[in-house]
């Protein structure tokens, strides 16, 4: 079996817009808030990619992360899929 596990939050996280401060322009925040929501989006979901299998089927499944514990489990039903 060829298996990868694909992260969606590491992604974004990884790019973090600046900040903003009283006094900041308004594209600044509304940036900010953009990745906010992208990040509620992808948080604590990540995908399970079988790539090959010899006797079996490939394709995607969808799991729950806890990373302050490196621990995969079954996707709770809510969450959207």
């Amino acid at each position: 079996m060829v298996l990868f596990i694909y992260r969606d939050e590491y992604y974004v996280q990884s790019r973090e817009p600046k900040k903003p401060a009283e006094g900041d322009d308004v594209k600044i925040f509304e940036a900010h808030d953009e990745w906010m929501r992208e990040m509620e989006r992808a948080y604590g979901i990540s995908e399970l990619i079988i790539a090959k299998q010899r006797h079996g089927a490939t394709g995607k499944v969808r799991l729950k992360f806890e990373s302050r514990i490196t621990k995969f489990s079954d996707l709770a039903d809510d969450y959207p899929r």
